[in-house]
């Protein structure tokens, strides 16, 4: 589980993204999140904005996800992202969501490839 600090509405706390994460924003908006991270990844590509509302929603299944694992009651709620945060606290806030997400998502170092966990060494191509 990986963590980042964040300020919301002037408010500091914590997120972190892990699989309650996943669950919190699917419960929230009945989507997966790797959908809507695939959408934004490609919005940002062509110069637009990924939709507010699922970033609100992100930030916040994030920050749940971080308050339920510390058996701690949540710091910011959805009002805060939506009405008292400035734009620089949900483009930090998202940006580190974002890295926290591909962390999580990144196999760690030296581990070993499908095919060598499969049948030990890789089948040289036949020409």
């Amino acid at each position: 589980m990986n963590e980042k600090k964040i300020t919301i509405a002037g408010k500091e706390t914590k997120i972190i993204y892990c699989f309650a994460t996943e669950i919190a924003y699917h419960d929230i908006t009945g989507e997966e999140m790797s959908d809507f991270m695939r959408e934004a990844f490609t919005a940002t590509q062509t110069g637009v904005l990924p939709d507010g509302k699922k970033i609100a929603m992100a930030i916040m299944a994030a920050h749940i996800a971080y308050s339920e694992s510390m058996r701690q009651e949540q710091v910011i709620n959805v009002d805060d992202i939506l009405y008292k945060s400035s734009s620089n606290e949900i483009i930090n806030a998202f940006s580190n969501l974002i890295t926290l997400y591909v962390e999580f998502h990144t196999p760690p170092v030296g581990e070993p490839k499908e095919e060598e966990k499969k049948g030990g060494k890789k089948k040289p191509k036949k020409s």
